[in-house]
């Protein structure tokens, strides 16, 4: 029955219809921690096709978004869709600790794409779609690229949508995470992709480098128990004016 299942969900998914989660937005009260935070520059690593650029713009957003993709066929629909934006810049690498070429895992629906390979727990949760092919793709650390990105003096908020690989992103940053004003990342319940980071790894890392939790949206739940599996989580720097953030939302 399992096998019957997982092959009607495949075939869906080459339709359009992905049915192995449930997702929830973030920007119902993303939008508000921008304003209250000032920020006027997004670090998009992770970019995908642009979703997540299309969808700071919808809720107001005006300011700069650096945008960071590595998948071949992903940055050209991101490309397209930051073309007639001035202030929306692309550049087709990822991002990690450290400099190199790296293998992509190219998932059907390319949201999943990932540097790792699925987890047997998200086969068993029936989480996300299978990888079809395996793509050469170039890898640079953030703080090799900074001086290129004209981000001094700005109020930076970097969001890591890299399928398990976020801490990678961060160790990458180096000196320069010292000028990150927020972070934006998923965290996994269970690891999703091997090598994944646990949650309270996470916590862990993000607690030492200065920053304390502000925010959390689901992103998906598993369609097979129904557990929690994915959150986005937002730091904010403590020495971030935490006063700017005055009310509950």
């Amino acid at each position: 029955m399992r096998k019957i299942i997982n092959a009607a969900k495949f075939t869906l998914n080459r339709w359009g219809v992905d049915f192995s989660i449930q997702r929830y937005p973030v920007f119902e009260t993303l939008p508000f921690y921008i304003e209250k935070l000032g920020i006027n520059l997004v670090l998009d690593v992770g970019a995908n096709e642009g979703q997540f650029g299309c969808d700071l713009r919808a809720a107001g957003y005006k300011g700069r978004i650096l945008s960071f993709e590595p998948g071949e066929l992903a940055f050209e629909r991101l490309e397209a869709k930051a073309a007639n934006d001035k202030l929306w810049m692309c550049r087709n690498c990822g991002l990690s600790s450290i400099e190199r070429e790296a293998k992509l895992n190219v998932s059907e629906n390319s949201v999943f794409s990932s540097l790792l390979k699925r987890s047997e727990d998200a086969d068993l949760l029936g989480y996300g779609s299978p990888s079809l092919l395996g793509e050469t793709v170039q890898l640079k650390r953030l703080d090799t690229v900074w001086p290129d990105l004209d981000c001094d003096n700005s109020r930076i908020l970097l969001k890591t949508d890299t399928q398990g690989h976020d801490l990678s992103v961060i160790d990458g940053a180096g000196e320069y995470l010292e000028q990150i004003c927020a972070i934006q990342m998923e965290m996994a319940f269970r690891p999703m992709y091997s090598d994944q980071a646990s949650v309270d790894a996470v916590l862990a890392r993000m607690r030492d480098s200065g920053f304390v939790l502000i925010g959390l949206w689901k992103v998906c739940s598993s369609p097979i128990t129904g557990e929690l599996l994915e959150v986005d989580a937002l730091f904010n720097r403590l020495t971030n004016a935490p006063q700017a953030i005055g009310r509950t939302v």
